[in-house]
């Protein structure tokens, strides 16, 4: 049996944490957005039952925009996140959970078909990064079935983008 002594209250892992004004440490910049794909996507037909324009979209064999006219290998609908250079990712998700305000079964009836998700890019600034989310945003998640995907990019890989 484990010592309780040894388990950290959530009270105290909150006054050891090291954390900025503004929730977030060794950031930059984040990117969020809400990704549907599929091989036979119609981004047409995703923007028709969610009732919202995506930011982007293309079909397979489109050229891919911002990607020196690569053809795309899926389908995509990508809603972006409009919080632009926030650096703190629970405000970028909860924007586009609360744009997404949509019937669920809609969602989830649209799962059936695609993959959806919701991807988060992280530009770290310094070694390490801090960030949290709250339970209200990670409830939201839940609800419409995303799951989270990082990409966490390094102070170097900054520099080349």
């Amino acid at each position: 049996m484990m010592d309780p002594s040894l388990i950290q209250s959530p009270e105290m892992k909150l006054e050891t944490s090291v954390k900025s004004d503004d929730g977030v440490l060794g950031i930059d910049r984040v990117k969020a957005s809400v990704r549907v794909f599929s091989p036979e996507l119609e981004p047409d037909a995703v923007s028709k039952a969610l009732g919202i324009e995506p930011t982007s979209s293309w079909r397979k064999g489109d050229p891919r925009p911002s990607n020196r006219g690569r053809v795309a290998r899926t389908g995509m609908w990508l809603l972006e996140s409009r919080s632009g250079a926030e650096k703190e990712p629970d405000s970028q998700v909860s924007d586009l959970l609360n744009r997404l305000n949509v019937d669920l079964a809609a969602w989830r009836e649209l799962r059936g078909t695609v993959t959806c998700d919701l991807y988060l890019g992280v530009f770290q600034n310094d070694g390490d990064a801090f960030f949290e989310f709250k339970p209200e945003t990670l409830r939201l998640l839940g609800e419409y079935g995303f799951a989270l995907c990082f990409s966490i990019y390094g102070p170097e890989e900054i520099a080349d983008s």
